[in-house]
């Protein structure tokens, strides 16, 4: 269906409009479901150089992008190539929305929130306490205290010790972290 939509947008509208570039991401989010990594990346890298060129590098649909990147290289154990991914990814996000609203749009603390969990196989508490905290007050601010995912960082905030390290093994930890979602899917 969405190769359908992505060939009617791409004759309708154009290669490089926002709409089209959006099956495009869309269609890379499906085939990283289904497990084609290959054809996941394919997908993203071109909606990526299109929300860049349309858009800019520090838009948040292109941001959206680089985290569902991020997620993809993290999914592939690419840790470097993924790190490259999220830690812009955050970056503008604070910088494209500012502090008071980034911590209300749930796409970037998603990608705060993945970039944490990234760090917990790298060994870094304090990092992934602070990130940690600051998707939880933001997810707070959206969604309530008492929601699932809250409860879920409240219970990985607790299980770190920012002197002593992770309060599990470290090989484990990223498992014990990672949020519960099919199929082990990342946020996006």
């Amino acid at each position: 269906m969405y190769q359908r939509v992505l060939q009617g947008n791409e004759k309708g509208l154009g290669m490089d409009d926002a709409l089209t570039l959006d099956t495009v991401n869309n269609l890379g989010l499906l085939y990283r479901n289904q497990g084609k990594l290959a054809q996941a990346e394919a997908m993203y890298q071109r909606a990526l150089h299109g929300f860049e060129k349309a858009l800019g590098k520090e838009h948040t649909t292109t941001l959206d992008t680089v985290n569902n990147l991020g997620t993809l290289f993290d999914d592939q154990g690419k840790l470097e190539q993924a790190e490259a991914m999220y830690r812009p990814a955050w970056q503008g996000y604070e910088k494209a929305l500012g502090e008071d609203l980034v911590d209300q749009y749930v796409r970037a603390l998603n990608t705060c929130e993945n970039l944490a969990h990234f760090l917990v196989l790298q060994g870094q508490p304090v990092e992934v306490t602070e990130l940690f905290q600051r998707a939880l007050a933001g997810l707070k601010k959206v969604w309530g205290s008492s929601h699932e995912r809250c409860r879920h960082l409240e219970s990985a905030i607790t299980s770190i010790n920012p002197q002593q390290g992770f309060g599990i093994d470290t090989a484990a930890a990223g498992a014990y972290l990672e949020p519960q979602f099919p199929h082990g899917v990342r946020l996006t």
